[in-house]
């Protein structure tokens, strides 16, 4: 996290996941002084993010609207999810020269796909 500027205090931290590694950035951030969002599927890791962790933010990911709604908020994003998945629901949290790092990879092969709007195909 060091490496990627993501220990300057104030700075908005994205965790995708809430497994071990997820565990260890939310704790890593919150130490740097960083506000610290988990994003999950799962609201049953809400608790677990805010109360234990000392997380700032929760955003369930199966929530379009709370995604739009965060959209530019963060300046870093750690994704710890080794799972395909569509990158610009994830992209698009993160503002101005915002930064992603992927600490986690699916066990066959990396699928990243991108959701293309039928409008920015063009005709």
């Amino acid at each position: 996290m060091k490496k990627f500027g993501m220990d300057s205090p104030g700075k908005k931290l994205g965790v995708i996941g809430l497994g071990g590694l997820g565990h260890m950035a939310v704790k890593f951030g919150v130490a740097f002084g960083l506000q610290v969002t988990v994003i999950s599927r799962s609201d049953s890791k809400r608790a677990e993010a805010l109360g234990v962790l000392g997380a700032h933010k929760f955003l369930n990911s199966s929530d379009e609207t709370n995604l739009a709604a965060a959209a530019g908020t963060l300046d870093f994003l750690v994704d710890t999810v080794p799972a395909p998945k569509d990158i610009n629901a994830y992209l698009s949290l993160l503002g101005v020269d915002g930064v992603m790092v992927m600490v986690a990879i699916p066990e066959k092969n990396l699928e990243v796909y991108m959701t293309i709007p039928p409008h920015e195909l063009g005709s």
